[in-house]
């Protein structure tokens, strides 16, 4: 509630299996005072995820999809928040997630 000075506090959270969809045809024919119709069938082309980052207190959200979510691609989104949020210090909010506590993360 009260950071300290030069300090900011960053909600992390991620979401995995997002699939990749793509529709099996493009927008069918328009007819006349109708909407756009689509197909309803789709293609899946694979799955991702995607990290995000909410600084509290100033509304700024930091985003990045990688293809699978372990220690190392959340160590590497928290460094790039490092470099983003220069001379500030971090607080970083994240769940219990094993990939959140990991050594390589907590060192």
């Amino acid at each position: 509630m009260n950071p300290p000075e030069n300090a900011l506090v960053i909600s992390v959270d991620g979401k995995t299996q997002i699939q990749a969809l793509d529709r099996t045809q493009p927008i069918l024919p328009l007819k006349e005072k109708a909407p756009k119709r689509l197909t309803a069938t789709y293609k899946r082309n694979d799955t991702v995820a995607l990290i995000a980052a909410l600084a509290v207190h100033k509304g700024d959200i930091t985003a990045k999809t990688m293809d699978k979510n372990t220690a190392q691609n959340f160590l590497q989104f928290l460094k790039q928040l490092c470099r983003k949020y220069r001379r500030k210090h971090l607080h970083v909010i994240a769940d219990n997630l094993t990939v959140h506590k990991h050594k390589m993360v907590r060192e």
